[in-house]
């Protein structure tokens, strides 16, 4: 499977968490995991989750702990493209579809495929849901064979996957659940 590649800046404050993490610690000099937990709004999982991939790119860093407590502060600067991409300053316990359509109103425009992601699909991701795509290649047979599948385990679960006949499918998205 071939990963996508980017810039790591534009991808990791693309998420709203880590917008708002790196955001807020802009504003300070420093914060303690504590009080970083309550301005954001996330489980310290998840904030441990999402600061330690704004550390491996470089724009925050761990830089003291006192006793339990961990201290924080920006590091680094971001692209201005980076910053660009990042979502409103929300709390991102608080981000729904209907904010994060509006916020992306007012850093640029949608791309017409965001229309047709479910809700469901965004509220996993803006939970630290991870993503894996496998794709689905090979012959026409296969691709025949694929689409039966997904027909098979959508009956199975009961859900209506309504696949018009000229639907052939080039992967599979999968998106785990918070634990």
């Amino acid at each position: 499977m071939a990963k996508i590649r980017g810039n790591p800046q534009v991808i990791a404050l693309s998420h709203p968490t880590r917008a708002l993490l790196y955001r807020t610690l802009c504003d300070v000099e420093e914060l303690e995991t504590v009080s970083l937990e309550k301005k954001v709004g996330v489980t310290r999982y998840h904030l441990y989750h999402h600061l330690r991939q704004l550390a491996k790119i470089g724009l925050v860093e761990n830089h003291r702990d006192v006793g339990r407590a961990k201290w924080w502060r920006k590091c680094g600067e971001a692209n201005p493209v980076a910053l660009t991409y990042q979502a409103s300053p929300t709390s991102a316990a608080s981000l729904s579809s209907t904010t994060i359509a509006a916020s992306a109103a007012s850093i640029g425009p949608k791309p017409s495929w965001a229309d047709s992601l479910p809700p469901e699909m965004i509220t996993l991701l803006e939970q630290g849901g991870e993503v894996r795509f496998v794709p689905l290649d090979g012959t026409a047979n296969d691709t025949v064979n694929s689409k039966e599948l997904l027909k098979s385990v959508a009956n199975k679960y009961g859900i209506d996957l309504d696949l018009p006949f000229t639907f052939v499918p080039g992967g599979i998205l999968l998106i785990s659940q918070t634990r």
